[in-house]
């Protein structure tokens, strides 16, 4: 299934030693120290075979809290391939703020079969960085693994693994680039001889019509071991599925995004149509690799820190929240007197916190629960714990300007103005006497000269009436002028 793919990249053969790095997501360049040839299967003071368990170790320097990790898998078809081949990538990631393991694990040979022993490397090294995670500055309980070819396909079967048998080992999210993840085909179980092929020494079994060949391809394919609650997961693949390009089918990662959506396990499937294979494609997938990992290892949190809890608002407020880093936009919601989680604001990134203005009055005067929502890069939100505030705003002030107290109106289109405090939305007349009582005869518009209105006086008897403006909050909170006295005259 998997065939041989060669990564070329530079040794770092110094311990210890500093580089720079570009950061992808954030496009700022952040210092990474490099740690080389460390051992997670120690045996006195050496490792227990060799290079095989080594691992280089790439860490965000100057980092003043614990960073999440991510345990990387080189590809090479089970058979060949180093931690060198993800070098690059490690110092991405570094860059971007997460400590990055890059690992060796056994390889498989005619004489040395892969199956399980390279996923039990894979959970080995991933239980060592935890147990050890102190001397990394890494936070033990914010682990990912991430694999290419051979290494995407170790990566996701252990995470399941883990899931199931060993909290040790256990990682957050996964991540899998050209990965194969079932060796098996169709609903029969029957094995597919084209799968084999590239594969027999990891499986150790080349013949499908042997029981226990098919036994064991299927106890290999990551796709048996799919079960609800299972890490979210990254698949990409390239659909130029041909001989010198893309060299695993795409079929084989939209099978495993199917079943693990199915079971309600988060799932995202990115499929390119490059010419190129697992890290050759690193151009387009690498952003948004980092934008999944950075989603999955920064949980995303965020808190109301202004209004405090209790307010009693009225007028125009500002509204402030703080989140964790790597979020893309903060929403305010508002909850009560007939709303239910009503956006009134969307914050703006400041350098103290999200920032955003708020009309009170858009709402009725009541009290209410208030929370930031933040979005990440996935589109994925999270909102605040609520708080509990009070809209309590004044009756706005209004005020008729014509006609003046005592004037004759007589026609279908007499002149009414008025004035009203800021923030109104609407402004109508109403008249009282004769037998009426606040009716309503006109309603304005806002203007340069106040809130203009005509109104046709033939709709109501001759005789003399109070005349009063009435201003209104988007939030119905009213306020009434005096009364003026006219008389209709037609």
């Amino acid at each position: 299934m998997l065939r041989k793919l060669v990564v070329v990249a530079a040794l770092l053969p110094c311990i210890g030693a500093t580089l720079f790095a570009a950061s992808s997501s954030a496009g700022a360049a952040s210092a990474v120290t490099v740690k080389a040839n460390l051992c997670y299967q120690p045996s006195g003071g050496s490792c227990v075979d060799g290079v095989s368990h080594e691992f280089d170790a790439y860490l965000p320097s100057g980092a003043t809290q614990k960073t999440p990790g991510v345990i990387l898998i080189h590809g090479g078809g089970f058979t060949s391939g180093s931690k060198s081949g993800f070098a690059n990538i490690a110092s991405d990631l570094a860059a971007d703020g997460i400590a990055a393991f890059s690992i060796n694990y056994r390889l498989d040979s005619s004489t040395v079969v892969g199956f399980p022993m390279e996923s039990q490397d894979v959970m080995a090294a991933i239980s060592y960085i935890r147990a050890n995670a102190s001397s990394f500055n890494v936070d033990p309980t914010r682990l990912a693994s991430f694999g290419s070819s051979a290494g995407a396909t170790l990566a996701v079967y252990s995470a399941m693994k883990a899931y199931q048998s060993d909290p040790s080992a256990q990682v957050v999210a996964d991540v899998g680039w050209s990965g194969g993840y079932d060796f098996t085909v169709g609903t029969s179980g029957a094995v597919d001889p084209n799968q084999l092929q590239n594969v027999e020494n990891y499986l150790g079994c080349s013949d499908p019509t042997v029981p226990a060949c098919a036994a064991t391809a299927e106890e290999a394919s990551a796709v048996s071991l799919v079960e609800a609650g299972e890490p979210p997961t990254l698949l990409a693949n390239s659909t130029d599925y041909k001989v010198g390009c893309e060299i695993v089918a795409p079929s084989q990662a939209q099978e495993m995004a199917s079943d693990l959506t199915k079971v309600g396990v988060p799932v995202q499937l990115d499929l390119n149509s490059e010419c190129a294979h697992a890290t050759a494609y690193a151009n387009i997938e690498l952003a948004p690799t980092i934008n999944f990992l950075e989603a999955r290892l920064f949980p995303a949190t965020t808190t109301v820190v202004l209004p405090s809890n209790g307010s009693t608002l009225s007028g125009t407020q500002y509204l402030d929240a703080t989140t964790s880093p790597g979020l893309t936009k903060v929403q305010y919601e508002l909850s009560g007197g007939g709303l239910t989680d009503s956006v009134i604001a969307t914050g703006t990134l400041t350098l103290y916190g999200w920032l955003a203005s708020w009309n009170s009055t858009s709402v009725p005067n009541g009290t209410y629960t208030l929370q930031s929502v933040a979005t990440d890069k996935l589109a994925e939100t999270t909102s605040s714990s609520p708080i509990t505030v009070t809209v309590n705003n004044p009756p706005p002030t209004t005020s008729v300007l014509i006609p003046s107290t005592g004037a004759t109106q007589s026609g279908t289109t007499a002149l009414l103005d008025a004035s009203a405090s800021a923030s109104v939305t609407s402004v109508t007349y109403e008249v009282s006497g004769g037998g009426l009582s606040d009716r309503v005869v006109a309603t304005a518009t806002p203007t340069l000269y106040g809130w203009l209105a005509e109104w046709n006086t033939t709709t109501i008897p001759n005789g003399t009436y109070k005349l009063q403006s009435v201003a209104s909050y988007a939030g119905k909170v009213s306020g009434t002028s005096q009364g003026i006295s006219i008389t209709i005259a037609n």
